[in-house]
């Protein structure tokens, strides 16, 4: 049975056992040569790295070695590499890594300037195919095998690696999610503390963690007791430095509360300095945090991911973490292959009689790209005129809420990938109803706003969104008179009845197009042909009945 997968309505076929990436190096070994091709196995370390020389075949050309990890020992391998293409004539020679944390970072980028193709292994292959020998131990040299052997059985990476811009965009989004998770746990210290010490002082605000008089209360008392003895003269002139609206009614109704409030009288030095501690942790990562936005704002302003701000509940944090992870998306050919790099397809089994084709997500791909995704989803369901109802009808056909929470984060992903493949901004397919789409300008501009003050930045911020728009927009123009004429120059097939032709690219937009002959009468149905094949010979005639002389009826 054939193995087969669809991407856009259409059914391709499997022309190699080895994965779509792996057979690539399968063919330019046939065109090259494979006793001409040679392969460069690294085991990566941090302090020293261990390496074998061997061509396509398997076959040891340089024994197992060690270098250090450093230039000089990168100048030793380049040398090494550089003798075996002399004395063996070989043609090209692929390196092989393991990935290991960011080990392999650095000598990678420095192959890479020398002009050695670099490939990579997952740990997990490399961990099978020891297995595969039953070979339960595990050592250098036996890692430099599996590596080898991983290349060779196609089961290597050759995705690119992050350019300059994402990797930086993507260093940005990380260390502020990892401050949003400081500050959670700040923000629960802090109230378990002030539940004991002040206890219902934080509903005497609207929003707590954002009014700027909780800071300069918290300055002169950390009891009832205390600022019972305050002066409301006092405590009014620090609450109107604070620039708080209205500052003499909210004086009045924190000294009616400190007056009736259960809080103990005992005094607790210790958890009034921790109190104070924590209160400055979380205004230091409320500034790192402000200063973090800035930062992904102008990569978003610069990014197609853009048009994802036209798209109501999606704001630029949750937009730069998603693209971010997700890179180029341009290295996608569909939604189904992003699903996957994130690891929230479902999983498939199936052998024999027993099929099972919607099993739980496969959570193999990148966690923070995945975590990303699903914090749109969470977002979208609140209150998005298009995704909500959706998530509702889920979760009155009985799927569970995290179940319908996925189903949106993968229609999000198709919608948005059409979204940059298109250049255009939100529209719903089939939305018939008022207009959905959100001003990214606007919402961007009021999101820096909110973390600085600095209107010179903000102008440069928006001018380069502005200009980044209209340069997306603009290739959105007459996409149909583009395709017209990129299907004009393909000539016309003469033998198939259907050709598949290749993925044309305009600007943004990719362009799939088939074809039929003029000649073309429509197919032919399969019993005609089965019984031209009887009447010629070609076919026993019991085909045409199922009763064979030596065979069962056929059902």
């Amino acid at each position: 049975m054939k193995n087969t997968y669809s991407t856009q309505n259409k059914v391709r076929y499997r022309t190699h056992i080895q994965k779509p990436k792996g057979s690539r190096f399968t063919e330019e070994a046939k065109q090259i040569g494979p006793e001409k091709v040679g392969t460069v196995p690294i085991d990566v370390h941090k302090d020293k790295h261990c390496v074998t020389i061997c061509d396509y075949y398997g076959k040891i050309l340089k024994d197992e070695f060690e270098i250090p990890n450093t230039l000089t020992g990168f100048q030793v391998l380049l040398s090494c590499i550089l003798e075996i293409i002399d004395k063996f004539k070989l043609e090209k020679v692929y390196t092989v890594m393991e990935y290991t944390g960011n080990y392999h970072k650095n000598l990678a980028n420095r192959l890479r300037e020398a002009k050695i193709p670099v490939t990579f292994v997952f740990p997990n292959s490399a961990y099978h195919l020891r297995q595969g020998q039953l070979n339960w131990s595990k050592t250098d040299s036996i890692d430099l095998c599996a590596i080898g052997q991983a290349f060779v059985n196609g089961w290597v990476s050759s995705s690119p690696p992050l350019d300059n811009f994402y990797e930086n965009w993507q260093t940005l989004t990380r260390a502020r999610r990892n401050e949003i998770n400081l500050q959670t746990q700040a923000k629960n210290r802090i109230t378990n503390l002030l539940d004991e010490l002040m206890p219902g002082f934080q509903e005497l605000f609207g929003n707590f963690w954002e009014h700027n008089a909780p800071p300069v209360i918290l300055q002169l008392a950390h009891s009832p007791k205390q600022l019972t003895c305050l002066n409301r003269s006092s405590l009014l002139q620090k609450l109107t430095q604070a620039k708080v609206q209205k500052p003499g009614d909210l004086a009045d109704k924190i000294l009616i509360w400190a007056k009736t409030s259960i809080g103990t009288s005992q005094d607790f030095p210790s958890k009034i300095q921790q109190l104070n501690v924590e209160w400055q942790r979380f205004l230091t990562l409320k500034e790192n945090i402000a200063s973090y936005h800035i930062s992904i704002a102008q990569y978003l302003a610069q990014n197609p991911a853009l048009l994802f701000l036209s798209i109501p509940w999606i704001n630029v944090p949750s937009a730069s973490e998603y693209a971010s992870e997700v890179g180029h998306f341009d290295n996608f050919i569909s939604p189904k292959q992003i699903t996957a790099f994130l690891g929230i397809a479902p999983k498939k089994f199936k052998t024999g009689k027993v099929s099972f084709e919607n099993g739980h997500i496969t959570k193999k791909g990148k966690n923070q790209g995945r975590s990303a995704v699903i914090t749109i989803a969470n977002n979208l369901v609140q209150g998005n005129d298009y995704y909500a109802p959706l998530y509702l009808s889920l979760i009155a056909r009985g799927k569970a809420k995290q179940q319908a929470k996925v189903a949106i984060a993968n229609k999000f992903i198709r919608n948005s990938f059409r979204m940059v493949e298109n250049s255009q901004l939100f529209e719903p397919p089939a939305w018939t109803g008022p207009t959905l789409k959100n001003d990214p300008i606007s919402k961007l501009k009021d999101f820096l706003h909110n973390n600085t003050n600095d209107k010179t930045l903000i102008e440069q911020i928006v001018a380069q969104a502005q200009q980044t728009l209209d340069t997306i927009l603009k290739q959105n123009n007459c996409p149909q008179e583009k395709e017209n004429e990129v299907i004009k120059q393909i000539p016309q097939p003469s033998k198939t009845i259907y050709r598949r032709l290749k993925r044309e690219s305009i600007g943004s937009n990719v362009v799939f197009s088939r074809i039929k002959p003029s000649n073309y009468k429509g197919p032919t149905p399969i019993g005609n042909v089965l019984e031209n094949m009887v009447t010629s010979g070609k076919l026993p005639s019991w085909i045409l009945t199922g009763k064979g002389p030596q065979y069962a009826q056929l059902d």
